[in-house]
């Protein structure tokens, strides 16, 4: 299943494109979620990875028939002016042996569900 675009009265979250790597790359230097030890070149050509990555995953799942996890964009409903980014993923970790889940020494790996979002400082608050 592809994920619909999700429209509220103000806002569109819809699957990236690969259009949407100048916008990515923009909001990760504002929100400081730059490798600074990268040069810009290197910075960006993570970013693109990441951008092409986003814009491949919700079809590739949809064909393995898994749930349609992954980052979206998020922007005005009016003007589609872009204001971040958001996403629902799962990871298989052994999440216990952290001190905050129990510390459980040997324990198994479980899936977990994590939420994702940023925005740009300008559409904060």
């Amino acid at each position: 299943m592809i994920l619909p675009i999700l429209t509220t009265e103000r806002l569109q979250i819809r699957p990236f494109i690969p259009s949407d790597l100048q916008n990515a790359h923009q909001l990760y230097r504002e929100v400081d979620w730059i490798d600074m030890s990268q040069t810009p070149d290197e910075q960006l050509a993570a970013r693109r990875l990441y951008t092409e990555w986003n814009a491949l995953n919700h079809v590739a799942l949809t064909n393995l028939t898994q749930p349609p996890t992954g980052d979206r964009i998020v922007e005005l409903q009016e003007g589609g002016e872009f204001m971040g980014l958001c996403g629902i993923n799962t990871i298989w970790l052994p999440m216990t042996q952290l001190p905050m889940f129990g510390a459980q020494k040997n324990s198994l790996m479980q899936p977990e569900a994590s939420l994702m979002w940023a925005i740009l400082p300008e559409y904060q608050g």
